[in-house]
């Protein structure tokens, strides 16, 4: 009987752990790089950071304002791309060699 228990761990248990393991990996790589919180803040100024301009009148403080407030929006997307196609890019890689290790196990 062990023999048959061997075949059944071989081709039905191990391949489910298997797949149990590859689907933490491929959670683990969108949340550690925060995929769907970037997605979700995609144009928030980076850091919410905010330059407010004092000096100066009413319609310079006015333009100021609104150029470091687009560059700051410009900034948190630029940010946010690149956090977000890495974590894209790291759940491919896991993706593919998930499919690699359950196809070299089989």
């Amino acid at each position: 009987m062990i023999f048959f228990d061997f075949f059944k761990w071989y081709y039905y248990t191990a391949p489910m752990e298997i797949v149990t393991i590859w689907r933490n990996f491929l959670a683990f790589s969108v949340d550690f790089f925060g995929v769907s919180y970037h997605l979700r803040t995609f144009f928030r100024p980076w850091h919410l950071l905010v330059v407010h301009f004092e000096e100066g009148s009413a319609v310079e403080k006015f333009f100021f304002n609104i150029a470091s407030r687009i560059i700051g929006r410009v900034m948190g997307a630029i940010m946010r791309s690149g956090a977000i196609l890495i974590g894209l890019l790291s759940f491919g890689a896991f993706f593919l060699a998930g499919i690699a290790l359950e196809l070299l196990w089989l």
